[in-house]
């Protein structure tokens, strides 16, 4: 099997919430979720996060001492997660250590452009270089945040950031052949 499959991802978009923003990955340190979520406030965003994150009591402690707006939503099936995604208007993502990022490539396939570092491979390949941010950069995420909310991407819209990355997915699919191919022969 592939990586990363498009068919797994629901073709029709979903309507936009709003100012809503998917936060995503495990409570970890490297994920660097306290400055996503001041990030997300500082733009006037929600965020919207799964139930598992509040699993991590300091950062739910975090959320409702620094008064920053959220939604838990519970996903018991892929399908429900992609359709959550696709119901956000941004997704952040300012992990400290990634490699690939396979829920970055998600959003993106779900056309939710994500605000992130140029080092994760998806976001530098789809998305354009005005949504790329440092991840310690707080105030340029949130900036970023408020372009996306404000402006969108100038013409980018969630089919193109979709065909986008399904480009960059079939080429990641290719590699991975290539490479497989290469080790088994």
């Amino acid at each position: 099997p592939l990586p990363f499959d498009l068919r797994d991802v629901p073709v029709a978009l979903r309507e936009r919430q709003s100012r809503l923003v998917s936060l995503v990955g495990p409570p970890h340190g490297r994920k660097n979720l306290f400055a996503s979520a001041l990030a997300v406030k500082a733009a006037g965003g929600k965020l919207r996060i799964s139930e598992w994150l509040l699993k991590d009591k300091l950062f739910e402690r975090f959320l409702n001492e620094m008064e920053i707006p959220f939604e838990v939503k519970r996903y018991l099936t892929r399908e429900a997660y992609y359709a959550g995604i696709g119901e956000c208007e941004a997704c952040i993502h300012l992990s400290l250590a990634e490699t690939f990022s396979y829920s970055a490539l998600e959003h993106l396939a779900c056309g939710v452009p994500v605000v992130g570092p140029s080092s994760i491979p998806a976001i530098r390949n789809v998305m354009p270089a005005n949504a790329w941010v440092n991840t310690e950069d707080v105030e340029g995420a949130a900036k970023v945040l408020t372009w996306l909310f404000e402006k969108s991407l100038n013409g980018l819209t969630s089919e193109a950031i979709r065909e986008r990355a399904k480009r960059f997915i079939e080429k990641q699919n290719e590699r991975c052949r290539e490479t497989t191919e290469g080790i088994l022969n």
